[in-house]
């Protein structure tokens, strides 16, 4: 899945912003990329034509020489030089454009795909009256948040516990903060890419631990403890202690 997947459809502003630095450095080295496609489009379409030309100045080279003594012949082929030039400017065109056709596509398939609305309505997947808190055994209601804390969803496989957090996440925007169990986050650190799954987790919450004062209300993690051993699992829970005296948390755990 492309990166853009989870830094832009997510909405975390965050990571938004680090992906548009990324994205705008390759945006400079596409418009390199393009000019090069450009000049090769170009390149190709001239010698194409060239090919074109040398059977098309070989026959005219031998009609002159076989009838270097016949006027009205010579009249004709004087006459039709104009036209045979036109038709190479033409066969020019169109190979410019045979070569150009893939390009265009592309873009047309990618401005299509920018303005198609992937919306869903996640209500119909969720079972509120199935997901409980586990601190509390109370249902959870979404009306009612405390500011900070921790808030551990519970309820049996497909009730919507996932589509939950995602829906809190649509709700409360840029003040929310959804971390799925798998991502391509972009993140400022770069442990975050590097070390066991514990390791990238640990450096991303410590990441995260930064900003939550200023822009994150709420921490939303999806099964962040899916893929850790005992002893990093105990290191993340740790820090997210931590972090519930300045916002709120609510998760899902695997284990």
């Amino acid at each position: 899945m492309h990166h853009s997947w989870d830094n832009i459809i997510l909405n975390n502003r965050y990571n938004y912003h680090l992906f548009s630095n990324q994205t705008a450095k390759q945006f400079i080295k596409t418009t390199h990329t393009n000019l090069s496609a450009e000049k090769i489009r170009y390149v190709s379409a001239t010698i194409g034509m060239l090919i074109l030309m040398i059977p098309v100045l070989t026959m005219s080279f031998y009609l002159f020489k076989t009838n270097w003594h016949n006027n009205a012949v010579l009249a004709v082929l004087i006459a039709t030089l104009p036209r045979q030039i036109q038709l190479l400017q033409m066969c020019y065109t169109l190979i410019s454009y045979h070569v150009g056709i893939a390009m265009i596509k592309a873009r047309i398939n990618g401005l299509f795909a920018i303005f198609k609305d992937n919306h869903q309505d996640l209500t119909p997947f969720i079972q509120y009256d199935k997901i409980s808190i586990k601190q509390t055994n109370l249902p959870f209601d979404k009306a009612n948040l405390p500011k900070t804390g921790r808030i551990t969803l519970i309820g049996q496989n497909g009730v919507g516990k996932s589509s939950l957090l995602l829906q809190l996440k649509e709700q409360f925007g840029n003040n929310a903060y959804y971390l799925p169990a798998k991502h391509s986050l972009f993140f400022a650190n770069a442990m975050s890419y590097q070390g066991s799954s514990g390791q990238q987790l640990l450096s991303q919450v410590d990441e995260l631990t930064k900003i939550t004062s200023d822009d994150i209300k709420i921490l939303l993690l999806d099964e962040w403890d899916a893929h850790l051993d005992r002893k990093n699992m105990a290191m993340v829970d740790e820090r997210l202690i931590k972090l519930a005296n300045q916002c709120l948390i609510i998760e899902i755990r695997h284990r």
